[in-house]
Order: structure tokens, then sequence, then C-alpha cells
């Protein structure tokens, strides 16, 4: 198995695991504060791309509502924070600098462009990214995943 997959899979079960332990947290006397799990989504939203990103963006958003009230991971909140590159490519590393800065757990970079700016960072910090645009260059990279 590739370390890549068991990396994945271990943040998997680590939210299987923070629900569970979030039940026990109602035995103690005090109120338990709530595992959240913080996902970035870094893109065009206002620039020339905007038009054609804004659609995923509301898929997105509608996703996760749909998680919010259906709760599949009891006890787990999902905290989406967004972070606007306006196609300016000199956003996209403090874009990236500030997701990291919040504590963020799953990274929705989009352009490939984007991606290549900042993947040593990437591979550095150990952040899991997903993007829409596959490139070459970087199917090698072992935290960024390509839709």
């Amino acid at each position: 198995m590739s370390k890549r997959l068991i990396r994945v899979m271990a943040l998997v079960l680590l939210g299987a695991l923070l629900a569970t332990f979030s039940g026990l947290a109602g035995c103690a006397k005090e109120e338990g504060k709530v595992p959240e799990i913080v996902i970035g989504f870094q893109t065009d939203l206002t620039g020339p791309a905007a038009f054609a990103v804004g659609h995923l963006y509301d898929g997105f958003q509608d996703y996760f509502r749909m998680v919010e009230e259906e709760d599949p991971i009891p006890g787990v909140k999902i905290k989406i924070i967004t972070w606007d590159t306006r196609s300016d490519a000199a956003r996209v590393k403090p874009g990236y600098v500030w997701m990291k800065g919040q504590g963020v757990d799953l990274l929705g970079l989009l352009s490939g462009v984007d991606r290549k700016i900042v993947a040593d960072d990437i591979e550095e910090d150990q952040i899991p990214v997903v993007g829409t645009q596959a490139v070459r260059a970087l199917l090698g990279h072992e935290w960024m995943f390509n839709l």
C-alpha cells in the first residue's frame, strides 16, 4: 500500500475515532469541546474564472450543508474556510499560508498552476490537497489528488 493511501485512510479513521471519543465526553462533569475538521477552498471566487468556478463552489457548499443536516459523523463539526485568489498568482502563496494558519485539514486548490506554486510547501506540511486539473509535473506528489 502506498504511503499516501495509508495517510488518507489514517485521516478518515481519525475522524471516526473523534466521533467515538466525543460520545465519551458526555460522561465528564464539564462539557467537552466538539472536534472540528477544517476544509479550505482556495480558488478564484471573484476574478475572471469566477463564473466557471462558482458552480463548483456552490455545489461544494450544498454538499456540506447536507452533511451538517444529516450529521454522518456525530460530534464532529466541519468548518469551511475560503480564500479568493482572483486568478492572481501573487495571492496563491499568502492564501496557502493563511489557510495553514487556520489549521486546515484538507485543502481544495482547484487550479493546477496554483498547486505548482505551493507544491513544495504542501509536501513539507503534509496537507492533503484536492484539485480539478491534473498537471503532469505534479502527478508524483504524495499529498496531491486530482479529480
